[in-house]
């Protein structure tokens, strides 16, 4: 569609802002939706290159590690943006946090998308020439970068605030996927619980937090798997199913926060169980995810968003507020299974791990049928993606 490449430190271009001199900031997002991806060509064996999101306030975020594939380091990475959202590309040194922190002579570049059309591909390229990086810029049609199989009960579900309850799913270990690179793709398989609606981006906003999501998972891939003592999340590489419990938020300007569990090793076939438990007498919740013979992760959350511990109180809190927000008795909850395959796709892979084998969904007030789709961000809900059917995407109990 359209192709330029940097020569200069510092260039507009028509899609665009990329600078090789200076770290871009984000600006206010607009409605589109589009992809990045960065690609590294022939880069210098003992770097270590890293891909962040940049907030509007310079901070830095996610951390994407990137070098040479003979370190089994991934040189490509891609993800879904907004455009006017802000990128940059540095040789790690391993302190810094905000855009201020990257010494010139460690930026490679930084990228902001500004214009074009929605859900296209902006492929950020850089290639290494007598030691010096020539970056390329280009966009692209739209590619799938991430398909889903969704299980979610067909009611609406709300939870209440004064009693106890419980959430359990189980499910089985899915088979190791097929044709599977670990650094250029991620399996999250899940069943989880967001509480979305009060968001900004909900029907009852009573915070400035897109996400809200309990989220105990079996991982391969490319995972978020870490968080340090401020709920920074990191990333690390797995070739095999990892378990994690984990707590997942982030604010309506991007910047996401994680508060994760031990991590353990699971094997294919295994049943793999989790809950989720209000314990209304002190409003927290407890999370566990757990396999055979006593191993399991978990994560005690005594209040959502404890990045902002002035927000609320505790999860009962929460609730209360979000409550009066909706009207209803008891907050408006969405809990599902998902299978989430996410980098560079493709349908056999996924039908590689596939069924989806769910032996349990237990979730008060839900007694109506649990319904199942695919789903892709290019073309949304769909009862199936090539020869890919729902039916052999997940089997449920009779």
């Amino acid at each position: 569609m359209w192709s330029e490449c940097c020569w200069r430190k510092h260039a507009p271009l028509t899609c665009g802002d990329l600078s090789q001199e200076t770290v871009l900031r984000s600006q206010t997002p607009d409605d589109k939706r589009i992809s990045v991806e960065f690609r590294l060509k022939q880069c210098p064996v003992d770097q270590e290159v890293c891909v962040c999101w940049v907030a509007f306030n310079g901070d830095l975020h996610h951390f994407y590690r990137l070098g040479n594939r003979e370190c089994d380091l991934p040189d490509c990475h891609a993800e879904q943006a907004a455009s006017n959202h802000a990128f940059v590309l540095f040789f790690k040194q391993g302190h810094e946090r905000v855009a201020d922190d990257i010494a010139a002579e460690r930026l490679i570049c930084s990228y902001r998308p500004n214009a074009s059309n929605e859900q296209d591909l902006h492929r950020i390229e850089v290639e290494w020439e007598w030691g010096w990086p020539r970056v390329h810029v280009d966009t692209v049609a739209p590619a799938e970068c991430e398909y889903r199989v969704l299980i979610s009960p067909s009611e609406r579900i709300t939870l209440p605030s004064d009693c106890n309850w419980r959430i359990r799913y189980r499910f089985r270990c899915p088979p190791l996927p097929e044709s599977f690179d670990k650094c250029t793709q991620t399996f999250y398989v899940w069943g989880d619980l967001d509480f979305d609606n009060y968001g900004p981006f909900g029907r009852n906003q009573t915070h400035d937090y897109q996400f809200n999501q309990i989220v105990p998972q079996v991982m391969i891939g490319r995972c978020l798997a870490e968080s340090d003592s401020g709920f920074r999340p990191g990333w690390k590489l797995f070739d095999e199913w990892v378990i994690q419990a984990q707590y997942f938020w982030s604010h309506k300007d991007g910047t996401p926060y994680a508060h994760c569990g031990e991590i353990i090793s699971v094997q294919p076939g295994e049943e793999l169980c989790t809950t989720i438990d209000y314990l209304a007498s002190v409003g927290a919740i407890s999370v566990n995810m757990s396999a055979p013979n006593g191993r399991s992760s978990s994560i005690y959350l005594d209040r959502p968003f404890p990045d902002n511990a002035s927000l609320y109180r505790s999860w009962s809190h929460f609730f209360h507020v979000a409550e009066t927000a909706s009207g209803t008795r008891g907050s408006f909850a969405r809990p599902a299974l998902n299978v989430e395959y996410k980098g560079q796709v493709n349908l056999t892979t996924l039908a590689s791990v596939c069924p989806f084998e769910v032996l349990e969904a237990s979730v008060p007030g839900c007694a109506g049928a649990w319904r199942s789709q695919l789903y892709s961000p290019t073309v949304g809900a769909c009862s199936q993606l090539g020869e890919f059917h729902v039916s052999k995407a997940c089997t449920l109990p009779a």
